[in-house]
């Protein structure tokens, strides 16, 4: 019976535009093969992979969708600088892998007029996209800390008649 040669596997990671192609033969021998390319590989519908070796070349993402509904009126501040901010408590509430209720804090910086004259009311449904974030403070019994997710894009409820729009007031 003759023998065939392994077929090769081609695993790609992408960077901020440029690409890392490594190819491998399956067996004893691996024949990495690298380039960098000036721009992304097309769409292939195959996903990019990431091997342990091309962990120095991924991003970091920070990116949270929050969808839930308020379990307190909003808070609005401002404060003596002159930042204003909106804060939320969202209830969100999942079935997998668990029957669980958490209430999540949303903060907004420098809201756009829409949220401050007419927020949404305790028990609708809102979203959130923004970034987590952990705020540090000293009490009086020693530093504290606290998780949020500071938003910047809010949509009531899900319905056509209030499109997604940004938190700062900038087009969509």
């Amino acid at each position: 019976m003759p023998r065939t040669s392994p077929r090769p596997t081609t695993k790609t990671a992408v960077d901020g535009g440029a690409a890392t192609i490594e190819t491998k033969t399956a067996g004893n021998k691996a024949e990495p093969a690298r380039r960098r390319a000036a721009s992304p590989p097309p769409e292939t519908g195959d996903r990019p992979v990431a091997t342990p070796t091309d962990t120095a070349e991924l991003i970091d993402v920070n990116l949270v969708v929050l969808s839930g509904h308020l379990s307190a009126e909003p808070e609005i501040r401002t404060y003596e600088s002159g930042a204003t901010a909106a804060r939320f408590l969202v209830t969100v509430r999942l079935n997998e892998p668990r029957r669980r209720v958490d209430v999540i804090p949303v903060t907004v910086w420098e809201p756009d007029d829409d949220l401050t004259s007419d927020p949404p009311n305790r028990g609708e449904r809102v979203w959130f996209t923004g970034n987590l974030q952990r705020r540090f403070w000293e009490a009086p019994d020693g530093r504290r800390s606290r998780l949020e997710v500071v938003a910047h894009q809010f949509q009531r409820g899900g319905t056509s008649d209030h499109p997604n729009r940004p938190v700062d007031g900038s087009p969509s």
